[in-house]
């Protein structure tokens, strides 16, 4: 049922006359289809900013922060990479709960 072409491609239509073939209304982007259904299952799907001890920590996987401590809930065993302070990158092996030197 998506646009195959123009301007709407990949679209999504709100609806779909099957008599005509034709689709008609609002257009959704699956993108935003795909986000609700992360965010539904408690997952993050953009980047987690926070601000912990005077640093900035951005994470690709939800922040929480313990006593003065950032903690990234990452998937064990898989590697990333966190910014620090717009300049410093930090890869860590995930062990699910990462606790990061913001330091």
């Amino acid at each position: 049922m998506q646009y195959p072409d123009g301007p709407l491609a990949g679209c999504l239509p709100d609806v779909f006359r099957l008599e005509s073939q034709e689709r008609a209304g609002p257009s959704i982007n699956p993108c935003a289809l795909v986000s609700l259904r992360l965010m539904l299952e408690g997952e993050l799907d953009s980047l987690a900013v926070t601000r912990v001890n005077d640093h900035l920590l951005v994470a690709p996987f939800p922040i929480e922060v313990r006593g003065r401590q950032p903690v990234v809930h990452a998937r064990r065993g898989l590697r990333y990479q966190v910014l620090l302070d717009g300049e410093r990158i930090l890869t860590v092996e995930s062990q699910g709960d990462d606790v990061i030197p913001a330091k």
